[in-house]
């Protein structure tokens, strides 16, 4: 992360939308901290020229369980999404 703060990247715009009543979470600051500036780096790899960077907060309500990883109850929760406009993966990667 630091050397998008020392210009490095100076092609990359990062954009922020923050949620201004984001719910309070529970979790560890450092894995936080690690997950998000893990998923800008992968937005920084994926980006090959002048590109962005969206770093979005929200809340929001889920009303049914969701099945994926582990199962996701019903409740209020905080959704963190990091978005570029890089290459994406490929075909075979993905």
């Amino acid at each position: 992360m630091e050397a998008l703060k020392k210009g490095v990247y100076d092609y990359i715009k990062i954009t922020t939308k923050l949620e201004p009543e984001l719910l309070n979470i529970h979790c560890a600051l450092i894995h936080i901290s690690k997950v998000l500036m893990n998923l800008v780096l992968n937005a920084v790899e994926a980006i090959e020229c002048n590109g962005d960077i969206t770093i979005t907060t929200r809340n929001k309500y889920i009303d049914h369980p969701l099945m994926g990883y582990d199962e996701i109850n019903p409740g209020e929760y905080v959704l963190l999404t990091v978005t570029d406009n890089g290459i994406g993966l490929s075909p075979k990667d993905l």
